[in-house]
Formats: C-alpha cells, structure tokens, sequence
C-alpha cells in the first residue's frame, strides 16, 4: 500500500507540469509592470436597506464614490494601473451601465451602455477590454477607450486576458479541425 500511494503522489506533479504546455488555459506570458495593488483603496460597503455602493480611500478617509440612493447590482469594480480612474459596473434595471469615474476629481467621466454581460477589465493604457460570449461556443473581445469609441473588435472562442489586459489569447478551431492560438 505505502508504494501504490508514494507512487501516485508523486504522479500528481507530472500531469500538472504537462498540463501546462498543453491547456491553452494555462499559458504564461511576461507582462511589463502588472500591478498586484491596483484595489487597495477600493471597498463595497453595503448598508442596512441592501445598499451597495463603492467607497474610496483618499485623504485619510472613505469618500462614498457612486452615491447610490436604491439597491443596484454591481458586477464589477475595478480602478486604472495608474489610480487615475475607476469603473463600476452596475445595474439597478436593465440594461447595465458601466460608470467611469476621476480618481482625482471624484466625479462621474461617463456612462458606458456595453449592451452584453461578460467580463470587463482595465489594460495597461487605460482602455477597458470586454470580453463577452456571442452565440453557443462563440466569444468576443473588443477594447475601448474611456470615451466609448471601440478600438478593437475580434471574435473567437474561448478568449483570455491576461493579467494588465494588454493580451488577449484566442483558441479557435476551424471547420477543418484546425487548432488555431493567437495572441
């Protein structure tokens, strides 16, 4: 018994390894400057009455940033690299909204409709990179400045971003069988 357990354990480590040169969900890239911190000073508070609403470190106190006055629904928070900006992703009916504000001036930059759930992130030059699902086993990606103007639109399935949201690593298979991964 000792032997059929020592030798599974340490078979356990091997298929890890493996799985990481073969799953395309497990692909590493070097990034310049991910930032580990980007969230310290961001907390969601919820009140008594069911009341979310996102607060702000600054100044050696917690400023109330959105100022929600109903319960919403909020699907994402998340401030830029550099801390000069930070989106909420919320809903109190549909459709969603994604608020942009100033870190700096605490004020409301823009309300972004994005028409589609998914997952919404910052990259490294302050766009936003959403990536949503298009239909059964189809996904896309598209990059937008904060203005809301899209700099980008690709489609594939399944797309990941990468850390900083700088890549985007799409997995196709096309109608031939071909395995295809772009980055």
């Amino acid at each position: 018994m000792k032997n059929n357990y020592q030798a599974s354990v340490s078979f356990i480590p091997i298929i890890y390894i493996i799985s990481l040169f073969i799953l395309p969900t497990n692909i590493f890239c070097s990034e310049k400057n991910p930032s580990l911190l980007a969230d310290k000073g961001l907390e969601m508070v919820e009140a008594q009455n069911h009341i979310r609403n996102i607060f702000v470190w600054k100044e050696g106190t917690w400023e109330n940033l959105t100022k929600f006055n109903k319960p919403h629904h909020i699907y994402a928070y998340k401030s830029t690299h550099d801390q000069k900006y930070v989106f909420v992703w919320h809903e109190d009916f549909s459709p969603r909204v994604l608020k942009i504000f100033d870190l700096q001036k605490m004020k409301l930059v823009r309300n972004l409709f994005l028409g589609f759930g998914g997952d919404v992130k910052w990259n490294q030059e302050n766009n936003i990179v959403h990536v949503y699902g298009c239909g059964s086993g189809c996904m896309a990606a598209r990059l937008l400045n904060i203005e809301g103007n899209t700099l980008l639109e690709i489609g594939g399935s399944p797309i990941n971003i990468s850390p900083t949201g700088r890549y985007l690593l799409i997995y196709t298979i096309n109608w031939v069988g071909q395995q295809n991964m772009e980055l």
